[in-house]
């Protein structure tokens, strides 16, 4: 059956009644077919299990996870671990002698910039520059 969009708003019982019938009932706006009304029984389809579902083996032909856990526990490693590991004990022990925190030069990259020195201040008029207008 074919409906137009004045007909599902003027005769909404016998399109309905239609459906109940087991019509399907395609609406049309100006010529073109904008929806499309199926009766329950034929639109309900087999529920699947999640197994089923493609998105459970996306991952299947891969060969590196075979062994999910010890994938998992691979890539959350840090990386910086297995290289100080690859090195020579005597080196790891030079390294963490004078790898401090405080040394890194990320830590005090705007150690002297005066703007800087109380930050929340700093962020403060940032946000008040930036957000004025609003």
């Amino acid at each position: 059956m074919k409906a137009t969009t004045s007909d599902l708003q003027n005769r909404t019982e016998e399109i309905l009644a239609a459906v109940d019938r087991g019509e399907i009932v395609h609406v049309l706006d100006h010529g073109k077919e904008r929806a499309t009304v199926v009766p329950p029984a034929k639109r309900a389809r087999r529920k699947r299990s999640i197994a089923e579902h493609p998105f459970c083996g996306m991952w299947a032909d891969r060969k590196d996870m075979e062994d999910v856990h010890a994938w998992l526990e691979k890539i959350r490693k840090p990386h910086f671990l297995e290289e100080e590991q690859a090195r020579p004990v005597t080196a790891r022990k030079k390294a963490r002698n004078r790898l401090r925190m405080e040394d890194h030069p990320f830590v005090g990259m705007w150690a002297d910039d005066k703007e800087k020195e109380d930050v929340a201040a700093y962020v403060r008029k940032l946000r008040q520059d930036r957000y004025r207008d609003i």
